[in-house]
Formats: C-alpha cells, structure tokens, sequence
C-alpha cells in the first residue's frame, strides 16, 4: 500500500510540474522532474516485476534496469544537492552546471551498473525468487550484521 501511495503522490507531483511548467521552469525544476520521472519508474518496475522469475533472461533484465534506476535516483539527489551548493557558494555566476552533472551522473550510473554486471557475471542479479540484485546477493553471500553487511563468496 505504501508503495502504490508514493507512485500516486510521484505522479501527483509530475503533473502538477507539467501543468505549471512555464512558470516554475529552471534547471532545479529539469532535476526535479527527473528525480520523479526516474523514481516513478523504479518503483513502478519493482511494483510490478520483481517477482517475474519464470525465465532468466527477463529477471536478469529487471535486476540490472532496477540496479540502475535505484543508482540513478541517488546520484539525481546528489546533482540536486551539488546544484543547490553551487547556486548558494557562487550566487553571482548565472550558469550553473547543474544539466552537467545530471546528464553525467546518468553516464556514471551506467558504467557502474555495466562494471558491476560484468564483475560479477551475472550472479547476483535475480534468484528462483525475486529479480532484485541487492536482495539476491543478501540472500546468496551474505548476511546483515551490526557493523555492517559482509558479502563472500
């Protein structure tokens, strides 16, 4: 229930910046819909496929697609973040980097998720249960403890 309230409140929030978007355009407003946009999706992808394990491929699919979607969500909040330190450090300065960094967070979410993949070959994204990769790797290497999650194999 929790999860269908955020898609509603996500979408909520796309449509009310796309009704007022000539209003409140700004670079702040393009990562902000982005953020949205890239965790409507995610949310909507684990909502939907994480228990689709019927064949390999697809679960493997789903795994990677949430892998990426998830990191690019946080490396979003953090060019949301930098763009905000950047607008109050340097209140002088009219261009802020802030589409910058928000199209290369995007390239570095990318690269990690196609340097992890191929780290670990596939093993880790998806299981006879659900098609998450986080999920997986707790449940095939490791195990949480106090100080942290310790992942062997």
């Amino acid at each position: 229930m929790g999860l269908i309230t955020s898609l509603v409140f996500i979408l909520l929030t796309v449509v009310v910046y796309c009704v007022f978007w000539r209003h409140v355009k700004s670079v702040q407003s393009i990562i902000i819909m982005n953020l949205s946009c890239m965790l409507f999706l995610a949310n909507l992808l684990f909502l939907t496929a994480i228990d689709r394990t019927g064949n390999k491929i697809v679960c493997t699919t789903i795994a990677a697609l949430l892998h990426f979607l998830y990191l690019s969500v946080f490396a979003i909040m953090l060019a949301q973040g930098l763009e905000l330190a950047y607008i109050v450090l340097k209140p002088v300065h009219t261009h802020t980097p802030g589409l910058r960094l928000l199209f290369a967070f995007y390239g570095i979410s990318v690269i990690i998720v196609a340097v992890t993949m191929g780290v670990v070959k596939l093993e880790g994204y998806g299981n006879d249960e659900v098609c998450d990769n986080l999920l997986s790797l707790l449940i095939h290497y490791g195990s949480c403890k106090a100080g942290g999650i310790l992942v062997w194999k």
